[in-house]
């Protein structure tokens, strides 16, 4: 994975190769989850949530790796967060939306369903 200029995408590829227990909620852990999430990155997202880390993390503007795979229209990885207890009604973003709400401003119909199907 090359660095880019971003240091998250370093502490991404390191959390990779780490064992289990990882469960600190840094400003480095959060911003790899979430760029690896904006990414489409379902390798990399899947490694940090079986090394314990939380799927609702929060970045300085409250978006989420949910959030961002939203954004990027990564299904996979919006799978793979409902599968491990992502929270479907968190207010994300500066402006306080929820996850169904930045999937129907996509137009993707299939990510809205899968949203309505796992809200609680």
């Amino acid at each position: 994975m090359e660095n880019c200029g971003q240091p998250w995408r370093e502490t991404a590829a390191a959390w990779k190769n780490k064992g289990p227990g990882v469960k600190k909620k840094t400003e480095k852990i959060t911003k790899a989850l979430i760029w690896a999430a904006s990414e489409g990155r379902t390798d990399i997202v899947i490694n940090f949530v079986e090394k314990g880390v939380d799927v609702n993390v929060k970045d300085d503007l409250k978006f989420t790796p949910l959030a961002m795979a939203i954004r990027g229209g990564h299904m996979a990885v919006i799978k793979v967060l409902l599968e491990n207890g992502v929270d479907v009604s968190m207010e994300i973003g500066p402006h306080g939306y929820t996850p169904l709400k930045l999937a129907t401003d996509t137009g993707d119909l299939d990510m809205v369903k899968l949203l309505l199907q796992n809200e609680t």
